[in-house]
This record gives C-alpha cells, structure tokens and sequence, in this order.
C-alpha cells in the first residue's frame, strides 16, 4: 500500500511531458492556442518566461555524455516557455516548443487535488494542444520523456525550529564531524539521484534550507522530488509517471520522520 498524507507540506505538483522540437512553433502561436483552444474564460492571463532546457535520462556510458545542440542561425527569435493562469491561480498551464506542463500550486489552506485528478486534468489539456498542434503544423508531437515533480515547503517553529532539529525531521542523513565544538550548523543544502528500476527513469532529490516570501515570510526548509524518464507515446507515458509518483511517494515517506507523518495526517491507500 502506498502512504497517503491527508495534509502534506506540498505547495506545487507539475506534470510534464517533452517531445521532439516542433519546428514551426513561434511566440506568435501562444496566443493562438489561448485564445483559439482554451476557450474556458477561467484561463485569464498569459505570460512567457525562458524556455526550458530539454532533459534526457540516460544511463550508461552515455550517461556520462552530452549531445551539443545543432547550431543554427536565424534571425527569428527563440520560442519562449507560455504560460496561462487559471484565475483562481491554482493552476497554470505551461507549454513551448518541447514540452507541455500543468502545474498546481497550492493557495492558502487548499486541499490538494488526488494525482489521478491531476493526471486527467493535464490528459485533457494535452489533447487540446496536440489538436492544435494538427492544425498549425499538421503534425502530432512525437513524445520522447515524462516527468513528475513535487515540490514541498517544511516551515520553521511547526515540526523544526532550529537547525538541530533536520537530522530528526530526516531521520536517514547524515553530516560530517564539524571537528570543532564552537562551531554550529547554520545551513544545508543537498541534491541526491537514483536509478529507477530496470533503468526506467531517475528520481532526484533536492534538499534546502530557504526564506520564503509568500505567503507567509520566514525559513523553510525545500524539498523538491523530481522523476523522469523516457516515453515514446502517451500510453508510455502515463505508466512511466505512474512509477514516477509512486517513488516520489514512498521515498518522501521513507527520507521523513513519523512525528513528521503524524502532524501531516499520513495513512494509507
């Protein structure tokens, strides 16, 4: 059985799908797709940010490698990463040239919705932009890797207030000798990967001691769960993310203390 968590210290979950290059998109086809395909007026506001890098799980001797990109020169500028907000601003629809993503962020004390939901939610919206991908490029996007992300904020003066108190938030870690008894921890910082099995992804893990600026301003601590791995179609892709969140569960679960569960309301399913 899987661990379940009735009120967890998640405040964003992404899921993500890259493809290969669509060599017609441009900026000008974000507004086409908002305007034209997202007809729900709920979707209020678009705005670009950078385009995100294109990642590739790989093992092995390449593992070690990196394909340069092609060189190219055009006078056209890069496609930029969209973004579209629900607005209510719980949830963002994210694409580019590459990639497709929904985000959910968490809004005050807003239950998070099952991942299932989730995953139905972004099923529909990619449906909608591979429509549009047919009639703007008279292509389908050729899916190449999924991705889950979790990305959670641990507060200070709830379950930790002060730096003593991470080795027994996170049970499992361990710090080296500081070798002089004047010195004291300040602050931490750590990133981990693992091998899914049968080399079907990686699951990384980010670890950080930050301030926070919203909602509320203080320390936290960050802990980001990432999993990703190849696809070459949706079916592919939905059981690869399926084993994606069932590690980024049961590793949250396993790296975190029971008096921590207990405070977020962990049974399970």
């Amino acid at each position: 059985m899987s661990p379940n968590f009735h009120n967890p210290p998640v405040v964003e979950r992404v899921i993500g799908i890259q493809f290969e290059e669509l060599p017609f998109f441009t900026n000008a086809h974000a507004g086409w797709f908002w305007k034209s395909f997202l007809k729900d007026s709920a979707w209020s506001h678009l705005s670009t940010a950078p385009p995100i890098i294109n990642k590739f799980e790989q093992f092995g001797e390449k593992k070690f490698s990196a394909s340069p990109a092609p060189f190219q020169i055009s006078t056209a500028p890069p496609p930029e990463r969209s973004q579209i907000v629900r607005e209510s601003d719980d949830m963002m629809i994210q694409f580019q040239n590459s990639r497709f993503l929904l985000n959910w962020r968490r809004k005050n004390d807003q239950q998070y919705p099952d991942f299932e939901d989730l995953l139905d939610e972004f099923g529909n919206h990619f449906k909608v932009f591979q429509k549009f991908v047919g009639e703007a490029g008279g292509s389908t996007p050729k899916i190449n890797q999924w991705e889950v992300t979790y990305v959670n904020h641990i507060p200070k003066d709830g379950i930790w207030s002060n730096a003593s108190d991470w080795l027994t938030l996170f049970p499992g870690f361990s710090l080296p000798s500081y070798g002089e008894d004047s010195m004291t921890l300040e602050t931490i910082g750590a990133n981990w990967s693992l091998n899914l099995p049968n080399q079907a992804g990686r699951l990384h893990i980010s670890l950080k001691h930050a301030i926070a600026t919203t909602p509320k301003k203080g320390e936290i601590i960050v802990l980001e769960l990432t999993a990703r791995g190849p696809a070459t179609d949706f079916e592919s892709f939905k059981q690869g993310l399926d084993l994606g969140h069932d590690a980024i569960v049961n590793t949250f679960a396993n790296i975190t203390s029971i008096d921590a569960h207990k405070v977020w309301g962990r049974n399970e399913k």
